[in-house]
């Protein structure tokens, strides 16, 4: 008798489990399946898209609800749908659900953090028990006149023949997987006029605000139409320090760190000019071929060169650094600086910020607290002319070459002579035509940028308003319980 009971008891036993296997079984497909009917819509939706500025007030509207009714218009998603499906015995529900968690703006841009939470409800034909599964996830978009730097590539033109292979790394833990960059037209802005106002510290609504006299004038220059002598100007007033400004062109850029300091050393005829910024104890000096001045303040991080930079390079480290030779850090860990040639930039050497960490070989961007963008734009109409809106790498830079920013080039595009050569861009990469023949260009996204407008002050904007999708992840799997129905 007791072996009889002891059989039944086993048989019910792996009956009970056999159960709960199926029950966990449905509530994960419940889950999966929401998931997939979500994800199985994005690749349909263009990553980067143009918009009109009425779209971009009425999508921030909505989202600024808190809930998600906007995924039916920007997606085709309902995400009160509840779908109810069976295999078997088994039987599981699967839905969405989720808010708008956060929210960052500022005068151009929206930024808009979502929480998603994919669950499925599973049950079993005759047992009374129900289990759920949820998976955790989070999608981010950015509305409006959204930084270049957020975007990992625009490429408006490839010259197909030179067979120049470009791929764009899938940010960490990202369900979007490595995507070519955006072969949209009309996106890239075609005035830096911005830039120099910024430098200036006054304000640019068109090119012809900027007489001879006027920029004399922001320039601290005698009152003049003359034409302003080359040279670097750093711009002061009563109300402190602004920009940079070269007339002229630059036979060489150099960056580097020394001590707490971020030096900039600019050459041009065998003069030299040094600027350097001491954040921590908020002093700049410049020392000019003449004379040395030193303020109380920072300048504005923007550098505007009224004709080429001929080499921007790195300075030679003054102290060994931790990192794997021969990269060493030109930028400091804080500064923000963006380069503006509406002519052409040569890069001569590795750009890399303070704060790279570098992993078996790779490098994580997160730490960096810095920012620099070169942005190369023609400045007038007419013909284009060969070194207008030019980025270029110079045939004597390493072969291997690594570039911490945001390289915008605007007219005759970006460059690389040359071929067998690799070049990793830390940040993204935006010309209206890419010519490098047969090199490799690796591009590792910014991630700091999806929703963070600590690096929106400086960084170059998109002509017009889009809607880019910039970041769909997976946060986390839930396992709850099992839960005894009441039987009715």
């Amino acid at each position: 008798m007791s072996l009889l009971y002891a059989t039944q008891f086993f048989s019910l036993t792996c009956s009970y489990r056999q159960n709960l296997y199926l029950l966990e079984t449905a509530a994960e497909n419940g889950a999966k399946r929401a998931f997939f009917s979500f994800a199985e819509n994005l690749p349909e939706v263009p990553l980067l898209q143009e918009i009109t500025e009425g779209e971009v007030d009425s999508l921030w509207s909505e989202m600024s609800k808190g809930d998600l009714s906007w995924l039916n218009s920007l997606y085709g998603i309902d995400f009160h749908a509840v779908e109810t499906e069976e295999h078997g015995r088994m039987v599981w529900k699967s839905g969405m659900e989720g808010q708008t968690r956060e929210n960052t703006s500022d005068d151009d841009c929206f930024a808009v953090e979502t929480s998603l939470c994919f669950f499925g409800e599973g049950t079993i034909r005759f047992f009374p028990v129900s289990k759920t599964t949820s998976l955790e996830a989070s999608l981010q978009i950015l509305l409006g006149f959204v930084p270049l730097a957020a975007v990992p590539a625009i490429l408006e033109n490839i010259n197909e023949e030179n067979r120049t292979e470009v791929r764009i790394a899938a940010a960490e833990n990202s369900l979007f997987s490595s995507h070519g960059p955006s072969r949209i037209k009309g996106l890239l802005p075609d005035s830096a006029l911005p830039q120099l106002g910024r430098a200036l510290k006054i304000r640019l609504l068109e090119p012809g605000d900027l007489s001879n006299s006027t920029l004399r004038d922001a320039l601290g220059l005698e009152e003049s139409n003359d034409p302003v002598p080359e040279a670097v100007y750093l711009i002061r007033d009563d109300l402190g320090l602004g920009g940079v400004f070269v007339q002229g062109d630059l036979d060489r850029m150099s960056l580097g760190l020394e001590g707490k300091s971020q030096v900039m050393t600019f050459t041009q005829d065998e003069r030299e000019w040094n600027l350097r910024i001491t954040p921590s104890e908020l002093t700049t000096e410049f020392q000019t071929p003449e004379e040395e001045f030193i303020f109380a303040g920072l300048p504005r991080g923007v550098v505007f060169v009224d004709g080429s930079v001929l080499s921007l390079q790195e300075k030679e480290a003054a102290t060994p650094m931790d990192w794997p030779p021969p990269l060493t850090p030109c930028l400091m860990n804080g500064i923000q600086l963006t380069i503006v040639s509406p002519e052409q930039i040569i890069i001569s050497s590795n750009l890399l910020q303070q704060g790279l960490c570098w992993k078996n070989g790779i490098p994580y961007l997160k730490y960096s607290r810095s920012q620099l963008n070169l942005f190369a734009c023609r400045g007038g109409e007419g013909d284009l002319q060969p070194d207008e809106g030019l980025i270029t790498i110079d045939p004597y830079a390493p072969s291997d070459l690594y570039i911490q920013a945001d390289v915008t080039a605007v007219g005759q595009g970006f460059k690389m002579s040359g071929t067998g050569r690799n070049l990793t861009i830390l940040g993204g990469l935006h010309a209206s035509t890419l010519d490098s023949p047969q090199n490799r260009i690796d591009i590792i996204p910014d991630e700091r940028m999806d929703n963070s407008s600590l690096y929106w002050a400086e960084t170059i904007r998109t002509k017009v308003p889009v809607l880019f999708t910039s970041s769909f992840k997976i946060n986390a799997w839930r396992e709850y319980p099992p839960v005894t129905q009441e039987v009715k």
